[in-house]
């Protein structure tokens, strides 16, 4: 996901938007949203999330010049990155055929020969992919076309009886619920998520990158709809809407030409919903990203009264060890700070002094390249 911040920067770069708002982009997308807590859990929707960005990354930066080889290796690398989000999770496989087309969007009008090398190299990648989660399935479960969510015991999870296993159709309230719910409302925890659509709206309107702000909100349009669509839309124990998470960084790319174009008194106000995320998710991940279902609104119940009581790190259990291991002899989850003997919220000092660090060095190259700007500028 730290990857995937550079992305989202080199993304708005080649979209047309200035390094501020470039910046603005992937540390609001990095910091103030839940892929911030889902990295930390390392679960699959921050890896499926990292793999659309990365292929959306090259789906934007096509081959200059015309070579079958070239744009048939830029389709393999779009084909494989795609494909290994639908590896990780089923779900990406919509998203992953979305970027397909978006890549041929781009060389469209190149003619018919770079069209077929581009469209071989996607579905090779996509094949050699698909292959790899064929023989998962074949030796884990002894079928490689089920699905590994039909291998649940009998009545685990009876709503999964319904529809496709558990998906039916968006629902109204569901969505609403999504949005704006104090339990899993994503404009709850990530207010500054609200201006994103209308920066996509701003690049769909210039010819050069309307096949990308398509793409990006085809993406996220289209988690939205499978979330209101899952029976256990919940989540479970989760901060924020988990299952629309893969689509959230691509959602983010509005926020660059939002802040390009927005007045002093906007950028203050999109600063102010950017930090009240960033705040929000620094909460979650300093306790557990992981509340209990008995919490209706966890932002209010547990990570606000948890954290300026400095009671951080509260999963009981550790992901380095093995889970099944019944001698086991977990220590629980912890930052560097805990580790450095430090406790409640001093234990955050390492890591605000890294983004203090962060922010120095960013301040001082924006000035330097200003320097030489004007001293070019004078030259001429």
């Amino acid at each position: 996901m730290a990857a995937v911040c550079g992305c989202l920067f080199l993304i708005a770069l080649r979209l047309g938007s200035t390094p501020g708002g470039s910046a603005f982009a992937a540390i609001g997308m990095g910091l103030a949203t839940p892929m911030w807590a889902y990295a930390t859990l390392f679960w699959g929707h921050a890896l499926a999330a990292a793999c659309l960005v990365f292929a959306f990354t090259i789906a934007v930066i096509p081959p200059g010049n015309s070579s079958g080889r070239r744009d048939a290796l830029w389709g393999l690398a779009i084909g494989l990155v795609a494909g290994w989000a639908t590896v990780t999770e089923y779900p990406a496989a919509p998203a992953s055929a979305l970027l397909g087309v978006l890549a041929l969007a781009q060389v469209w009008g190149k003619g018919w020969p770079r069209r077929l090398h581009v469209a071989l190299g996607i579905v090779i990648g996509a094949v050699a992919c698909a292959l790899v989660l064929m023989v998962y399935q074949y030796l884990a479960f002894g079928s490689a076309l089920h699905a590994s969510y039909s291998y649940y015991p009998e009545g685990a999870f009876p709503w999964m009886k319904r529809g496709y296993m558990g998906l039916t159709y968006p629902r109204a309230d569901v969505m609403l619920k999504l949005l704006f719910g104090c339990r899993r409302g994503l404009l709850f925890v990530a207010p500054v998520v609200f201006a994103a659509p209308c920066g996509l709206r701003r690049l769909y309107q210039q010819d050069s990158t309307r096949p990308a702000a398509a793409a990006a909100a085809a993406i996220a349009g289209y988690y939205f709809l499978f979330h209101a669509s899952f029976r256990a839309w919940a989540g479970g124990w989760s901060y924020g809407p988990r299952y629309m998470a893969a689509g959230l960084p691509l959602l983010c790319v509005g926020l660059a030409p939002v802040w390009d174009g927005a007045r002093p008194g906007w950028r203050r106000v999109l600063a102010v919903l950017a930090v009240c995320g960033g705040l929000f998710a620094l909460m979650a991940v300093s306790t557990t990203p992981q509340p209990p279902d008995e919490f209706r609104c966890p932002l209010l119940q547990l990570f606000w009264p948890s954290f300026w009581a400095g009671r951080f790190s509260l999963n009981s259990t550790s992901m380095l060890t093995l889970a099944e291991d019944p001698e086991q002899h977990s220590h629980g989850a912890f930052n560097l700070g805990e580790l450095a003997g430090l406790h409640g919220l001093a234990s955050l000092v390492p890591l605000l002094t890294g983004w203090a660090l962060a922010i120095f060095l960013w301040v001082r190259m924006n000035r330097t390249d200003n320097h030489r700007s004007t001293v070019v500028a004078a030259g001429d």
